[in-house]
């Protein structure tokens, strides 16, 4: 008898989860359509989910249609399972490329001519070695679209890219959204180290947005719940006139309904504030 009560209460409390859950995700949806409808940067209002986590497909479409980039390649550090993603839209576009990540890909899956899978734990001391084992794979030098989400590391794995003279004409980077600029802060490089859901992990905006300047790459649009960064080449610039020039109207915070744990203060973070 015990046994049936403790399993109908996992039942009932499932269902009532769940039905939270189901109205929540109608709240974010009317939020997010409100949030379109009043951005000053009209890139954000294309935003649109397809298979990325948020609605980043329909910003990076809006940006290869203005740089007029209908197919090319594409390589994506930091991919989960491969059912989410900032890529795998590229893909079903037509476009052929690259994934590294540690995690087995949700879907059987051999390399083929389309997509090239590289199953490793992302660290300085291999990713260069990975990006050109992917280029060599179509037979390749350079990629159209870079996108970096690894949570933690993401910086370095940029830096290092750069330095070693890739360009690609799209960049798609995690930021940690609890700081707006022009706080410029950033984790230290740990080779293992593993999110704990709390705001001491990855990069802040402005952090990222000096990197590239050195680089020569400009800013054009965050997602609105303050994930991903996107960046392009400072001479395809014409096609992006209409874009806010201050920051502070592109930035987004990280979402409180989607992460509140960004807003749990780590220790980890304020020892880094105070050792500068």
């Amino acid at each position: 008898m015990i046994k049936i009560i403790q399993k109908l209460f996992r039942l009932f409390f499932a269902e009532f989860f769940d039905g939270l859950n189901q109205v929540q995700i109608k709240i974010d949806k009317q939020n997010l359509k409100t949030a379109m409808h009043g951005a000053c940067n009209p890139i954000n209002k294309q935003g649109i989910k397809i298979f990325s986590q948020n609605e980043e497909d329909g910003i990076l479409i809006e940006i290869l249609k203005r740089l007029e980039l209908k197919t090319g390649y594409f390589a994506e550090f930091g991919v989960g399972n491969g059912l989410e993603n900032n890529t795998l839209v590229l893909l079903a576009l037509g476009w052929r490329g690259f994934w590294v990540g540690n995690e087995k890909l949700f879907f059987t899956k051999n390399n083929n001519k389309k997509l090239f899978f590289i199953k490793e734990w992302i660290t300085l001391n291999n990713i260069i070695q990975n990006f050109q084992k992917g280029l060599k794979n179509f037979n390749l030098t350079q990629v159209d679209v870079l996108s970096i989400d690894c949570d933690g590391n993401d910086y370095y794995f940029l830096e290092k890219l750069l330095q070693n003279q890739y360009r690609p004409q799209v960049i798609i980077i995690e930021y940690n959204g609890k700081y707006p600029p022009p706080i410029r802060w950033r984790q230290k490089y740990e080779e293992k180290f593993v999110w704990q859901y709390d705001d001491y992990f990855g990069s802040s905006l402005a952090e990222i947005q000096e990197l590239l300047r050195l680089f020569q790459y400009t800013l054009v649009c965050c997602n609105f719940t303050g994930a991903n960064a996107f960046f392009v080449q400072n001479k395809n610039l014409q096609s992006f006139k209409d874009i806010p020039r201050n920051v502070r109207n592109i930035f987004y915070e990280t979402n409180p309904i989607d992460l509140q744990c960004c807003y749990k203060v780590s220790k980890k973070t304020v020892i880094s504030f105070l050792q500068g």
